[in-house]
């Protein structure tokens, strides 16, 4: 039998707007395999497919806890709950954490996808500050950039295309939101395409602002401009201590 049962990866990459696509969420589950967290948190609940994502993740670990926020009593949360009691749904904002929900646990990974508003993911990550430990990944969904037009209100006839400086200045939110790679053509050359489209431009600036406010963290984009992707930014606290430099030292 394989080492892995992935079955519940089958969602496909399509370019649709919401959720993590199963590109994305293949590698939320190998970081939950490696890291081999006992306590997971995640903002944002929605139809559970993150949720399950993260329960097949930890699915040998009888310690292991998955805790999920989201305003809306989502039936999948529901079902989730009632199938197994590692799982906790708690039906309130990301803005409202507080250590006691997950019985002061350490959280080893926090994942933010919830109501892609600025004000509210910043309070959620100050709250949670004091939870995260020395090595623990903070993981925000939908910092990339569409390189492909889907979901922004296109014509029928421009849906699915390339974005071009003039259709990505046509989208609403204007030029603000598009980005024309350096050294790039018209549409596209060895990197992949030319034009990109922020399409949760406040995930952007929540990374920006907590990197600003709490240095000690340090950020690794995964982005694709080759593929519809929305992308996703994993956060860090610290610097990997050399042994051969430091007598001592710490992450």
């Amino acid at each position: 039998s394989p080492h892995y049962d992935l079955k519940h990866l089958s969602r496909g990459n399509e370019p649709r707007l919401g959720p993590v696509q199963d590109d994305e969420a293949l590698l939320l589950f190998s970081i939950a395999r490696v890291m081999r967290p006992k306590t997971i948190v995640e903002f944002g609940t929605s139809n559970g497919f993150s949720a399950m994502n993260w329960m097949h993740a930890i699915a040998d670990d009888p310690e292991a806890r998955v805790y999920s926020y989201d305003i809306l009593p989502y039936p999948t949360a529901q079902t989730l709950e009632d199938a197994d009691a590692r799982f906790v749904f708690y039906q309130k904002s990301q803005a409202d954490f507080e250590p006691a929900d997950v019985d002061f646990r350490p959280v080893d990974i926090a994942f933010f996808d919830a109501g892609h508003l600025l004000e509210y993911s910043l309070k959620a990550f100050e709250r949670l500050l004091t939870s995260l430990g020395p090595v623990s990944i903070v993981a925000v969904h939908d910092t990339g950039l569409h390189v492909l037009d889907h979901g922004s209100g296109a014509p029928e006839d421009e849906e699915g295309q390339p974005f071009s400086e003039e259709t990505c200045k046509s989208r609403a939110g204007g030029a603000k939101r598009c980005r024309a790679f350096s050294g790039c053509g018209r549409f596209s050359d060895d990197h992949g395409f030319c034009v990109g489209r922020a399409h949760r431009p406040s995930e952007r600036s929540f990374v920006r602002e907590v990197l600003r406010r709490w240095p000690e963290f340090r950020p690794l984009h995964l982005h694709s401009r080759r593929v519809f992707r929305h992308g996703l930014t994993l956060l860090q606290r610290g610097r990997l201590w050399d042994p051969d430099v430091e007598p001592d030292g710490e992450f």
